[in-house]
């Protein structure tokens, strides 16, 4: 999971937003919760943040903050030397496996929905489906 850390820290990060995978959010709660409770235990004075981002680019994103820090978490703050320790400690209980059973992520498919795909495609007349593999109709 800590393979994702850096794409949670840019902006361009997983493609732009263009390919966040679907555990994305969950990761990042179990990486932020367990690298903030290290760094407390450490003593540092930043925290890392799960950050929303809206509109274009990566909507996935963590943001280091000062401690008590209440504005809204659009910049970053660098992080201190006890974060740094707890991103080591971080990476080598992932390199452990000590995460390896913390999210569970399942894919399924909407059935109604693909009916209905296969009903409209079903529905196409010869001259469509003409139009279709020209590229002269947008799918």
């Amino acid at each position: 999971m800590i393979e994702y850390w850096e794409e949670f820290l840019e902006k361009y990060g997983f493609k732009g937003g263009e390919m966040t995978p679907p555990d994305a959010r969950a990761v990042r709660k179990v990486l932020v919760s367990a690298l903030n409770a290290i760094a407390i235990k450490l003593g540092s004075e930043v925290r890392a943040v799960p950050f929303n981002r809206q509109g274009m680019h990566n909507g996935v994103m963590v943001v280091y903050r000062p401690v008590g820090s209440d504005d809204t978490p659009s910049s970053t703050t660098p992080p201190d030397d006890a974060m740094q320790r707890s991103l080591y400690i971080l990476n080598d209980m992932d390199m452990n496996g000590d995460f390896s059973e913390t999210v569970h992520t399942e894919v399924t498919v909407d059935e109604h929905e693909l009916d209905e795909i296969l009903d409209d495609i079903d529905d196409w007349s010869e001259e469509e489906l003409e139009k279709r593999r020209e590229g002269d109709v947008a799918s």
